[in-house]
């Protein structure tokens, strides 16, 4: 695992982040919850107290102009880039295409908390369902 990649801000533990795939960097992009500014890219984030949430307005432009565009988060505070004493068997995926929320991959049920999350090599897993 890497060390994050700090930026102008400092990542600390138990900060409220929000964080989203980077598709072009290949890495998570994690912004200050409440300032909204970037912190680091990380390859591996592990949260806790987890929201999912999807902007409507943001996915509504993506079916519409075919082309993507920053709209959903993970919200956690973040707890490290090490997962301790957690089943990660959980998938959590989100598709704008053809999901209107984030959904747990082996029964498409939508998720929108989460107590614990992991975020590893562009995918996201929970704990508990």
């Amino acid at each position: 695992m890497t060390n994050p990649l700090i930026l102008n801000g400092q990542i600390l533990i138990n900060q409220r982040v929000k964080v989203y795939r980077n598709l072009r960097k290949k890495l998570f992009s994690v912004l200050d919850n409440k300032t909204r500014r970037l912190i680091s890219y990380q390859d591996v984030l592990f949260l806790s107290d987890v929201e999912f949430k999807v902007q409507k307005a943001g996915q509504k432009r993506v079916r519409r102009d075919k082309q993507k565009n920053v709209h959903a988060y993970v919200i956690g505070n973040y707890m490290g880039n090490m997962a301790e004493n957690i089943e990660i068997n959980n998938l959590v995926y989100y598709n704008p295409y053809v999901t209107d929320t984030f959904v747990i991959a082996n029964n498409n049920k939508p998720i929108f908390k989460a107590e614990k999350c992991y975020l590893i090599n562009g995918m996201c897993f929970v704990e508990k369902c």
